[in-house]
Formats: structure tokens, sequence, C-alpha cells
């Protein structure tokens, strides 16, 4: 093993812990116009991500001076980068977004292959891509260790922050962001302009918690740490309900229907060893635990009540109208999204250019005469958004990163090499990936730096954990 020092690791997670606060802490790194102030965020993220990678790589353990990063990793990166490389070296534009004008690139090096029509922006995904490989390696590196568990409880932490935090402001009455005036105040939650971005971030961290405290109890039985994580999930849960995402909502009730079929087994152990050992507890314990059963209870009795108004106006809406002016508009996003991947004159198999959906879009709503308003900067279907900026191959790298990644965790658990300690682990990572894959069907939390980072980071580690080790070293995974 080389930086097998406690030091290097602990300035690796402080490195991390800066990396996360301000990639989530500003507004969760979205992506905006120059003229909205949103992009410094995401562009100041990316350098901090980019810095914590190379930081992984350089200090924490491994078997060897460079991670062994499988195959399909490098060639699902390396893929999007060159493409990215080329669409910005083959630009057929750049836009100046102060004056709404396009200025043509001449003597582009292959005029008759597709190039990137917004340069600029396309040039700030590409180094997104590296810098977000720079972390998955170090995500590798982890895996050659236990470190990787430790980055789980990095997540968990993240998400629970999202919860305190969004609930602090709706609690002390704060109409926007850390106070900081913005477009839409009412949908707001934590530091996420977007409530369905808060929910996404809790809902990845939620599962992560449980397993944790699962974990915990498969080696020290249900000790304090238990209690805490299990504490720590609770308060994430309620968070979800605070922040009164529908969507949120539906997927965290998928979530802990999978995680209780999952974990039946251990879940009736906890339960059933409970019974046989019924002791004593002291007044303090008791009043103790009276008090944050009547605080979580209030909690939740509120957050529901936030969720429910927000399902109300959805029906009124449909009673009102005849339609929801929300699921309407979405899919009418979607077939258009399809229209243009499939129009040869278009996106076709190059795509549009990565991360020149907001800046096309709303020429393409006025020529086609959609019937859709507003300003979308995202496509509210990440799978879809993502063919038409990428192309076939490009979205096919994608998904076999982020599906492929499922598809191994779901192998290895079926396949029963997983070892007994990573268990819950391995299947919170799964049943996290699943809920964010499927909310990103029809909104867009893997537009979002943050929650695209930790989705990626826990793909790298299903792609990665046990490459490694000797097959008798792993245990049965039921």
């Amino acid at each position: 093993m080389i930086n097998n020092s406690k030091e290097k690791t602990f300035a690796f997670f402080v490195i991390l812990g800066l990396c996360l606060s301000w990639v989530i802490g500003a507004y969760g790194s979205p992506m905006g116009f120059p003229l909205e102030g949103n992009d410094i965020f995401r562009g100041r993220s990316r350098w901090a991500i980019a810095f914590a990678g190379l930081a992984g790589i350089a200090l924490l353990p491994g078997k060897s001076i460079f991670p062994r990063v499988p195959l399909i990793l490098w060639i699902c990166f390396g893929f999007l980068i060159i493409w990215g490389c080329f669409m910005v070296i083959n630009a057929q534009s750049e836009m100046n977004i102060y004056r709404a004008r396009w200025i043509m690139i001449k003597d582009r090096p292959f005029p008759d292959l597709p190039g990137s029509p917004v340069a600029s922006a396309t040039k700030k995904f590409t180094f997104e891509i590296i810098a977000v490989f720079l972390f998955v390696i170090a995500i590798v590196r982890s895996t050659e260790s236990s470190i990787w568990k430790k980055i789980l409880t990095a997540f968990a932490l993240a998400s629970l922050s999202v919860a305190l935090i969004g609930m602090t402001h709706k609690i002390l009455g704060i109409d926007t962001v850390w106070g900081i005036p913005d477009q839409q105040p009412e949908l707001f939650f934590a530091p996420y302009v977007y409530n369905g971005n808060a929910a996404s971030m809790m809902n990845l961290g939620i599962i992560m918690a449980f397993s944790m405290a699962l974990t915990d109890y498969r080696k020290n039985g249900t000790s304090r740490l238990f209690y805490l994580w299990m504490t720590c999930g609770a308060v994430i849960g309620i968070g979800i309900i605070f922040a009164a995402s529908k969507a949120g909502a539906l997927i965290l009730v998928g979530q802990l229907g999978l995680f209780v079929l999952f974990e039946a087994k251990t879940l009736l152990r906890i339960i059933r060893s409970k019974r046989r050992r019924r002791t004593k507890m002291s007044l303090e314990k008791k009043m103790a635990l009276g008090a944050a059963a009547i605080i979580l209870a209030g909690f939740t009795i509120i957050s529901t009540g936030l969720l429910n108004s927000r399902f109300q106006d959805m029906f009124e809406d449909i009673e009102n109208t005849g339609e929801a002016s929300t699921i309407d508009g979405r899919l009418e996003m979607m077939k258009l999204m399809v229209n243009l991947s499939a129009d040869t004159n278009e996106a076709y198999w190059h795509g549009i250019g990565p991360g020149t959906f907001p800046y096309l879009i709303p020429f393409y709503l006025k020529n086609r005469e959609s019937k859709l308003e507003a300003v979308w900067e995202y496509g509210h279907c990440d799978p879809l958004q993502t063919i038409l900026d990428w192309g076939y191959f490009g979205a096919l790298a994608w998904f076999t990163i982020g599906i492929g990644g499922v598809v191994r965790g779901g192998y290895l658990l079926l396949k029963r090499k997983v070892p007994h300690d990573d268990l819950h682990l391995v299947k919170g990572i799964v049943i996290s990936l699943i809920g964010i894959g499927i909310h990103s069907c029809f909104d867009f939390p893997l537009s979002i730096l943050s929650t695209h980072l930790v989705a990626i980071s826990l793909c790298g580690i299903l792609w990665t954990i046990y490459r490694n080790q000797e097959p008798g070293k792993l245990g049965s995974a039921f």
C-alpha cells in the first residue's frame, strides 16, 4: 500500500468537505446563463471538483501509483472528453448572450462534420467532464481500501445538511436561498433554487443513512451509532417531505419500499431482538426519546401539510383547466426533444452540442411554433436531454456509466460476491441510484452538478469495488 498515512487521508477528507460545501452550498451548482450570474458558481465548482479529484489520487492509499480504473470507464469518459473537444475545435458559432447575437466561426477544420453552435458552453462542459472524471478516479482509488465507505458517510452527511439547512430556512421564514433575492423564491429549499433538486440530493442520502445504520447493527448491534444513523435518515426523510417536492416524495416512498423489501430479514431481526431484550430505561432516556419523538412528529405534520398543499394545487389546476400545466409542459418538451433527436437536419446522431440546450431551445420553440412558453434551461427529462445534447454515441457512453454501474451492483448482489460487512451499503447504493434514475426521467436532477457528482461517484464505486479482491474473501450476499 502506498500513501498509507492517516494524515494524508485526513487531508483529503478536509478537501472533500470543502468541495462538497461549495458545490452544494452554491445553489447546488446549477447551469445558468452568465447574464443571470449562476455560471460563476458552476464554474468554480468545476475547479473545486478537479482539485478534490487530484487530491484523492495523490493522497488516498492504494496498491499502485495510479488507480486501476476499469477499461469501460476509460472508454466512456475518454469518448465524452474527445467528442466534447472535437465539438469545440470544430465549433460552428459562438453566441453573445448579452446581445443575443450569433457569431459565425470561419475556417472550421472540418466544415462537413458537426460542431458546437455555442463554443464557450461546450468548452465549459468538456472541462466539467474532465473534472468529474478526475473525481471518479479518486473514487476508484478509495475502493482499493475501505475509504469508499467513509466517502459514503460524507455524502450522507451532505444530504443531512441539505435537510437541516432547508428546514431552518422554512422555520425562520427566510424567503430566498441564503437571503439572496431570487426569481422563484417559493420553490427553493436549502441551498437549491428548485425544491425538486434538493429532494433529489436528499433522496440520494437517505438510503445511505439507513444502510449505515444496518451496517453498524451487523457489527455492534443497536449501538449509539445505529440510533444516530437511523435518526439521520429520519431527519432527511422529513426534509424531503418538508421540501414539498411531489416527485421527491413519490421517489421517497418507492425507495423506502425497495429498502424494506431488500432488507426485510435484517429489519425483522432487529424488531425481534428488541422484543426479546426489553430492558428498563432510565427516566432521562425516556424524556430524551419522548422529546425527540415529539419534535420529529411536529416536523412531520408541518412538512406533510406543505406537501399536501402542493398536490392540492395540482389537482385544482386539473379541475379548473382540465390539464396539469407542469405535467403537460414537460410532456410537450419531451416530444420536442424526441423530434429534434430524430431530425437529420438538427441533433440526429451527433447531438446539438454539450451544454447548448438553454441557448438553442428558445429558437426551436419559436421556429416550430410550440405551445411552450417561459425559459427552459433544462429539458425536465435528463435521458432525453442527454441524447439531444450529446447525440446517440455520447448518450450511450453516459448510460453505460450510469445504468451499467447499477447493473454491476445488482450482479454483485445476485452472484453473492459482496462481503457481509458491505452488503447493506451496496444495496443502499443500488436503491439510491434507481431512485434518482427514475426521478431524472421527468425532472433534471442529473443536470445539477452537485447531484450529478454524487450519482456518478456512486456509479464509480459500483464499477470498481472488489475488482482487486480474491474470490475467497467475498461472502454471501444474503
